[in-house]
């Protein structure tokens, strides 16, 4: 995604120099207003962080133009007010980071429509700061980027409530400066 702009554009892995996206999800049917946050699942399908719209749209696998997601979550019981990424676990779980709540919410695989989330991360403990990026290990714990106290904060699988991190990197030797990406190698 492109922030700050309703146009997603997906390249060939061996793109280079003043490529043509292979895929481009842009128009109205899209419903797309700030995408930030993508995330792939298992089965090919694309979901996106879409900040002012409080939602999670997910596109069908090779999903492309002016088309409209398969699923919409999106309402006040989702509890989103400005998502910033999405991340998926093993089982299908999709995570949430939502920037201006400073809180992670977790819902079912096959959410969509106004759904309450199954578990939701927040609160002092948590250390969540602007969360702004996620990524979930192949062992199930969560790591999140904090973009307002520069760390990058792990969770338990199983992480709910006022969930203390099981792990944090931060200070002043990591050279974090507001951290808004974060993926992980394939060895975990």
């Amino acid at each position: 995604g492109n922030r700050g702009d309703s146009v997603i554009n997906g390249f060939a892995l061996d793109a280079s120099g003043n490529a043509v996206p292979v895929v481009t999800l842009s128009g109205p049917k899209t419903t797309l207003a700030t995408p930030s946050g993508l995330a792939l699942d298992a089965a090919g399908r694309l979901h996106v962080a879409d900040g002012q719209a409080n939602a999670v749209d997910t596109f069908a696998a090779g999903a492309s133009g002016n088309v409209a997601p398969v699923s919409v979550l999106t309402g006040d019981q989702t509890n989103l007010t400005d998502p910033s990424a999405v991340a998926l676990d093993a089982a299908g779980d999709v995570y949430v980071a939502d920037l201006p709540a400073d809180t992670i919410t977790v819902y079912a695989p096959t959410a969509s429509g106004n759904t309450a989330p199954v578990r939701t991360i927040a609160g002092a403990a948590t250390e969540l700061s602007a969360p702004d990026a996620l990524t979930v290990t192949a062992a199930g714990d969560l790591w999140v980027a904090n973009g307002q106290t520069n760390a990058l904060t792990e969770y338990a699988p199983t992480a709910s409530g006022d969930a203390t991190p099981i792990g944090v990197i931060a200070g002043d030797a990591t050279d974090l400066d507001t951290p808004d990406g974060l993926t992980q190698d394939p060895a975990g």
